[in-house]
């Protein structure tokens, strides 16, 4: 009899491991939006509104702002199994130049406000033996530059990047923030941060739409001088295209010496990685557990 219990316990494992490897994980992009900057988040100070050419005789001064956003891993299914996992990735990215030449009173300075959204989904089965921990990783990658032609120069600025995860059924959550960083010095400086956070044991039951949140400040200027100052830019992927010299700071490779755009912005990279909890090696123990105390218990009866 107790042969017949443990191969009816092994039985048992063997049907919940079956049916598990017949389920899939699934994590979908829905979207990527930009949330701004809008006009009431570029700030612009001494040059014209909006980045347009703001001109008087041999002076001009002028600030851009361009952004972009894309999905760069639209998701990726795989067999509900321990350690098997599913991912996604989006990537903004954007270029600040603020750019000022010839005899004028004032600076060319702007100040904008990043700030976007990305949801997705994990479709996952309601599942005794597993769960789920998802873990998101951000980079922000580019680089400073001043092109400074005269003794004018310039400065560049970005704010800490913040960041929250929300979903239906979980609190909302900060995620690693990656910290903020300045320069005043003439010529490129390369930029790579990288962080993440895990929100660990989700538990499987149909499809979860998740939110993430992600902001950030900027800011460049460019100082006047004798004979005005350059750009100042802040280079994370795409160029502005307010100044076409040979050379310009604002356009890849330029003055910065970065030859692909696509490397740079930032990046969020999520994974949803399915844990065992317990191990199925785990359950058959416990179950052979349970039949042998079973077994023990009927021979006392018996006996």
């Amino acid at each position: 009899m107790t042969r017949n219990l443990t191969r009816f316990a092994l039985a048992i494992a063997a049907l919940f491991a079956s049916l598990n490897e017949a389920n899939a994980i699934q994590l979908t992009i829905n979207s990527i939006t930009k949330l701004s900057p809008t006009p009431a988040d570029a700030l612009y100070f001494n040059n014209s509104t909006g980045g347009t050419l703001n001109t008087s005789g041999s002076s001009q001064r002028q600030s851009s702002y361009v952004s972009a956003v894309s999905t760069t891993n639209a998701g990726t299914t795989a067999p509900d199994v321990a350690l098997n996992t599913v991912t996604g990735g989006t990537r903004f990215a954007s270029a600040q130049t603020s750019d000022s030449d010839g005899l004028f009173t004032g600076d060319a300075t702007l100040e904008t406000t990043s700030k976007y959204q990305v949801q997705f989904t994990v479709t996952a089965p309601v599942n005794p033996l597993y769960v789920y921990d998802l873990r998101i990783d951000t980079s922000r990658i580019g680089a400073f530059v001043i092109r400074d032609e005269t003794s004018a120069g310039g400065s560049n600025n970005l704010g800490a990047v913040t960041g929250t995860f929300s979903a239906p059924s979980l609190p909302l959550t900060s995620l690693a923030a990656l910290t903020g960083m300045n320069t005043s010095t003439t010529g490129s400086s390369a930029f790579n941060q990288s962080g993440f956070t895990v929100i660990p044991g989700i538990t499987g039951g149909g499809s979860t739409l998740y939110t993430l949140t992600f902001t950030w400040t900027g800011r460049t200027q460019s100082t006047s001088g004798a004979n005005g100052g350059d750009e100042s830019v802040i280079l994370m992927g795409v160029f502005s295209g307010i100044n076409g010299d040979v050379g310009a700071a604002d356009e890849y490779p330029g003055t910065s010496g970065r030859a692909n755009p696509a490397t740079d912005g930032h990046f969020v990279n999520i994974t949803a990685t399915v844990v065992a909890v317990p191990e199925p090696t785990t359950l058959v123990m416990a179950a052979m557990g349970f039949v042998s105390l079973g077994c023990v218990a009927l021979r006392r009866r018996r006996s």
